[in-house]
């Protein structure tokens, strides 16, 4: 990405061997930046990563259909409502114990709470809505409605 708009040479006219392991560096910086599940907030001082799902919404004639990753979490860790016209998909994935013996190397998986607030692009018959959760996707199939019908619900998933 930066390689194509900076490029840079050393004295002797070659590329540096230096700032092209930076460039490469900064360039995975970006890219896991715009490709992560997660969103950075600031904190006082410090920052808080907060996972995100990521989410596909598609739409025909009589229903939309949103289909959202939750590897690792079980079907009784999530929550679904419908209410004024938003989804609200909510949820906690408990952290796995560490034993005592074991150093952490590495850790980028995220344990915690969770919301995803969508906007729906029309009225939708809350009574209606089906929610099932296989292999860590929940698939929501809202039937669209006329007019909004009830003050929310929540959903049941199967």
């Amino acid at each position: 990405m930066l390689k194509e708009l900076y490029p840079v040479r050393s004295r002797e006219g070659g590329t540096s061997d230096a700032f092209l392991a930076l460039r490469e560096q900064m360039d995975r910086v970006f890219d896991d930046w715009f490709n992560s599940d997660f969103e950075v907030v600031g904190r006082v001082g410090r920052e808080v990563a907060i996972f995100s799902p990521r989410v596909d919404m598609l739409e025909s004639e009589r229903e939309i259909r949103i289909t959202l990753e939750l590897p690792g979490l079980d079907r009784k860790d999530i929550e679904v409502e419908v209410r004024e016209n938003r989804l609200v998909v909510s949820g906690k994935k408990e952290s796995e114990i560490e034993k005592k013996d074991e150093t952490v190397l590495r850790k980028e998986r995220f344990f915690g709470s969770f919301r995803r607030e969508i906007v729906l692009p029309c009225p939708v018959d809350e009574g209606a809505v089906k929610a099932a959760f296989d292999k860590g996707l929940l698939t929501l199939t809202l039937p669209k409605a006329a007019k909004r019908e009830t003050p929310g619900r929540r959903i049941e998933i199967r």
